[in-house]
């Protein structure tokens, strides 16, 4: 019986009613006359001649074969996605650089302009006091909004790592103004001194809230007690001079009496 009876016989079997009797099949003419001693014992060749044992090896071939792609296709996407894990980072020659630091105090300072005055720069917020606050009480006089007030001013609210550009003429020429209240680095040695006993060094100062504060209110509380107001001690800060002195003054970029003005309302608002 050739294969393409076989087959077609197999699935005349399926497509058979379970209810109807199965035809009988005819037996290849070549075993019929031989005796049974004689007929073949060989698996393999037994296979060959079965249908059934056919369909059986090719689906189970077709199954490793089924198994094997999905096996290398999982591989190799653990492969890729590890190569993407270890290129997610770019190369450090081709990351974009950090940008600047630049002023945002001022209007729109910039290098090219000259500060002569002390307190420049600005940038990012921070709104609370750190120094011990006690020996720098006055009647009158809120700490608390008198610092808030200045930092808004010179560092947009308070980055005590503020660095303001070069100055490029003046007093103040090549210097650059620090923290949160902007001081210039040669009024730190006086100013340190003054305030803490001892003289301390710009990355000391950069690097501490604490003595930036207390710099800063052992400065502006003398200002006030030598001329009475916040206002004047504002000035000074700006000028070096009272209000009343210090008008017309300008650090290129704003006038004393607008420092002074922007100063009062923040101050009035705590």
């Amino acid at each position: 019986m050739s294969y393409t009876k076989s087959l077609e016989n197999f699935r005349k079997r399926l497509l058979q009613d379970p209810t109807e009797t199965a035809p009988e099949i005819e037996a290849p003419k070549s075993l019929i006359s031989r005796p049974t001693v004689f007929q073949p014992a060989n698996t393999v060749q037994a296979q060959k001649n079965d249908p059934n044992a056919f369909i059986e090896s090719t689906l189970r071939q077709i199954r490793n074969a089924r198994m094997q792609f999905e096996e290398r296709t999982a591989k190799s996407l653990a492969k890729a996605k590890e190569k993407d894990e270890v290129t997610e980072q770019p190369p450090m020659l081709y990351r974009t650089k950090a940008p600047a630091e630049v002023p945002t105090t001022r209007g729109e300072l910039s290098e090219e302009k000259s500060m002569p005055v002390q307190g420049t720069g600005r940038s990012p917020a921070d709104d609370e006091l750190y120094a011990d606050t006690s020996p720098y009480k006055r009647d009158g006089l809120d700490l608390l909004a008198l610092s808030r007030a200045i930092k808004k001013i010179e560092s947009g609210g308070g980055n005590y790592s503020a660095r303001g550009p070069v100055v490029e003429s003046g007093q103040y020429k090549g210097q650059r103004a620090m923290g949160a209240y902007q001081v210039m680095p040669g009024n730190l040695p006086q100013w340190s001194k003054a305030a803490l006993g001892r003289v301390v060094s710009e990355d000391e100062f950069m690097s501490s809230k604490v003595i930036q504060d207390t710099i800063f209110l052992d400065q502006m509380t003398k200002s006030f007690d030598k001329y009475g107001s916040a206002e004047d001690a504002a000035s000074v800060w700006f000028t070096g001079q009272p209000a009343s002195k210090s008008k017309g003054r300008s650090d290129g970029y704003m006038k004393a009496e607008d420092y002074v003005s922007n100063f009062s309302r923040g101050y009035r608002e705590g």
